[in-house]
């Protein structure tokens, strides 16, 4: 799917041509509004808020910046899920396993990203790259403890996602 064209210089600007160029214009993001806690699974699951709908034939750059709490032996892990056929790299900056801020990526968005815990309140920055086949559908962050545990690994209200449509 093609951008919407806009009208020659001096012709009239319809209001669906219009209202067609602002949606593809907008960024596309959302907020969490609540702290979401697992425990005792190392299996990703849905982050509650933190997605969009991607369109068809398009490629999007995004930002996610996710605020979590996690101990040591838990640690933290996120990943994407996307439509089908999407291709597209991560990375970013965050926490490794000690208290040491790294720089990492670009890494397949199949791969998920495993973040230190240290009981602490952390951020994890991630910039995403990525372009979508025939399939339409919905981009999901999700994220699980990296290490089963009993402990709660939390993904903190706050967190967010931006992302723009580019092509």
């Amino acid at each position: 799917m093609a951008f919407t064209t806009p009208p020659a210089a001096g012709s009239r600007l319809k209001a669906l041509t219009l209202s067609a160029l602002i949606t593809e214009a907008r960024a596309l993001g959302a907020v969490k509004s609540a702290t979401q806690t697992v425990n005792g699974s190392a299996v990703l699951v849905d982050a509650a808020d933190l997605s969009f709908t991607a369109t068809a034939n398009a490629t999007y750059l995004g930002d996610l910046c996710l605020y979590y709490n996690s101990g040591a032996t838990p640690d933290i892990k996120f990943g994407l899920t996307v439509p089908s056929g999407t291709t597209g790299t991560w990375g970013g900056l965050g926490y490794d396993f000690t208290p040491t801020l790294l720089a990492f990526g670009p890494i397949n968005i199949t791969t998920a990203l495993g973040f230190g815990g240290l009981a602490a309140d952390r951020a994890a920055f991630i910039r995403v790259a990525l372009a979508t086949s025939s399939t339409a559908g919905t981009v999901q962050v999700q994220f699980a403890q990296s290490t089963s545990n009993a402990s709660n690994t939390n993904l903190l209200a706050g967190s967010w996602i931006k992302f723009h449509r580019v092509s």
